[in-house]
């Protein structure tokens, strides 16, 4: 349930429609993820709002599509010991806690 500006109750459900396939970063195999959110109203059963990245989008920002923005963003993002700590998966989850501990002392 979540209130509107004006006060009054709004019925809503929040959905994630998600999709992932492997990507190769740095000879490191990582997750590319796309999908799409979408707000429906409980009382209509309309949808109101949806927020969507495709995993197959073809368009290109700056000549690049959203795959090679990411595995641009990964490749330099994984050169600095912090970061990639946090955006390597981890089995354990407190891995990233003891390995941080590490880096740090």
């Amino acid at each position: 349930m979540r209130v509107g500006p004006d006060g009054q109750h709004k019925p809503q459900i929040i959905i994630a429609v998600t999709q992932s396939r492997p990507m190769r970063v740095d000879g490191e195999e990582h997750t590319f993820r796309g999908g799409a959110t979408l707000i429906v109203d409980l009382t209509s059963g309309k949808v109101q709002y949806t927020i969507g990245k495709r995993i197959d989008s073809r368009g290109t920002i700056n000549g690049q599509t959203r795959e090679e923005r990411t595995a641009a963003f990964l490749s330099q993002a994984l050169r600095d010991p912090l970061q990639r700590l946090l955006l390597t998966p981890k089995e354990e989850p407190f891995a990233a806690l003891h390995a941080l501990g590490d880096l740090v002392s």
